[in-house]
């Protein structure tokens, strides 16, 4: 049977920790005197040292005396030689404001002046544009403009078509496979041009996949 443990009674389980008393700590400052005036004595680890404590008392002051560098009467009053600061400005807010009103005409002026080259470049030789390619661009614009899913922008990155290209490359026979539900619709034609012109002694062979999906008499 094994007996309850104890803890040996002590009131220093109830007192503060890593603490110094005043006595201890002045004796520090003295020894640090001593050792900071002799030239052939090297204080080793710190660390274990109130160093903030002892630093404060050694030196003396910690703040610095501003005083002697810019007196008040060279600072303040009618002999003042400081530079007064030339502010547009008196107030965080109104920077903030001044700031904002700022990249406002800044995006203003690059949206008219991006607007101005697209109608210059419409202009045909007779100074007119053409309302055929003003109704293309104007969609092709809205098109631009509405918010698309990340998941439509998967496989498409450069990284992937480069990794298709070398499979193309390094390989004899391709197999392209199409959904059956939509056949042409799943072909990529500029793969199929890139083989005709680059590639002509490369296979290329067609695989319907998802048969099962479509109605017997499509199949």
């Amino acid at each position: 049977e094994i007996t309850p443990g104890r803890v040996q009674p002590d009131r220093r389980w109830f007192g503060n920790t890593r603490t110094i008393s005043q006595t201890a700590l002045e004796h520090f400052r003295e020894s640090l005197k001593e050792k900071i005036a002799d030239p052939y004595a090297v204080v080793l680890k710190k660390n274990k040292l109130p160093m903030s404590l002892l630093t404060d008392a050694v030196s003396g002051k910690t703040k610095p005396d501003l005083t002697t560098t810019e007196p008040f009467s060279d600072t303040f009053g009618a002999k003042a030689q400081r530079k007064r600061p030339r502010l547009d400005v008196g107030s965080i807010s109104e920077l903030a404001s001044q700031v904002s009103a700022h990249a406002a005409s800044v995006q203003q002026a690059h949206a008219q002046a991006q607007k101005d080259q697209e109608i210059s470049d419409l202009r045909d030789a007779e100074g007119s544009i053409a309302p055929e390619q003003l109704a293309r661009e104007a969609e092709e614009n809205m098109l631009s403009n509405v918010p698309q899913d990340w998941i439509l922008g998967a496989g498409t990155s450069k990284r992937i078509w480069g990794e298709l290209y070398k499979v193309i490359d390094s390989s004899d026979v391709l197999l392209h496979v199409l959904d059956a539900r939509d056949p042409m619709g799943t072909r990529c034609d500029s793969v199929e041009a890139y083989l005709a012109k680059e590639k002509r002694g490369k296979k290329i062979v067609y695989v319907l996949n998802k048969v099962d999906l479509v109605p017997g008499w499509v199949a």
